[in-house]
């Protein structure tokens, strides 16, 4: 989720530093643009909804924290005493997640964390739509196959947009979508996300050999889901 320049990691860092409340705005390639608070991000303990406490407590063994933002969840995973190493690919993120106390934050790109194996990976807040596409997901998926021990589980929460409906050709997946955020005057550079729908993740798992659950389901068709090698 990183912009060129580092638009999320300068409103965290306005809030962090000096409760700057100024929200970012997030453009988007299927609709009006719409505000988002840095507080949204910076989640403090009794600000974290439901489905994101399901990953929290199914996390088990050693833990990577993928897009761990300014470190919410890592925190949580730290308090179960577990091993927990915490990706982000934005600067200001990462610092911020480590003046919150996040032990082990590595600033970097997930397609390029390659060092260690985990038994659980989790991607929150719609984490997995860091894939971009679904060949993306796919290509993803086979990585984390590399990445988790025996018995090692991948949980992540996404929303079915098909209630958007946005108008696609037959080559295109309805779920694919671009965003552009904003931050006082300065625009990042657009980049894809995913979301995925369960008829389309169940197909996909079928197909590239990983057991599907959904561990928690809403009313607004938000999801999360334990996928593991099978």
């Amino acid at each position: 989720m990183m912009s060129s320049p580092d638009i999320i990691g300068d409103a965290l860092k306005s809030f962090h530093y000096h409760k700057d409340s100024t929200p970012l705005i997030v453009n988007t390639n299927y609709g009006d643009a719409e505000e988002m608070l840095p507080q949204s991000l910076y989640r403090e303990k009794d600000a974290i909804p439901d489905y994101e406490w399901v990953m929290v407590d199914q996390a088990r063994g050693k833990t990577l924290d993928i897009g761990a933002g300014c470190g919410s969840h890592s925190l949580l995973l730290q308090e179960k005493v577990l091993e927990v190493v915490a990706v982000e690919i934005s600067s200001g993120a990462a610092e911020i997640a480590r003046l919150r106390g996040v032990i082990n934050i590595k600033n970097e790109d997930f397609k390029n964390y390659q060092h260690e194996k985990f038994d659980t990976i989790t991607m929150v807040m719609n984490g997995i739509g860091v894939v971009g596409s679904l060949k993306g997901f796919t290509d993803s998926l086979q990585k984390f196959k590399t990445m988790l021990n025996p018995g090692g589980q991948l949980l992540f929460d996404t929303t079915d947009i098909s209630y958007l409906g946005r108008k696609t050709t037959s080559s295109e997946y309805f779920g694919e979508v671009s965003f552009q955020f904003e931050y006082k005057g300065s625009k990042g550079a657009w980049f894809n996300w995913l979301y995925l729908d369960i008829t389309t993740l169940r197909s996909v798992c079928n197909s590239h050999g990983w057991k599907m659950q959904i561990i928690y389901q809403d009313e607004e068709d938000h999801f999360v889901m334990k996928l593991q090698p099978v």
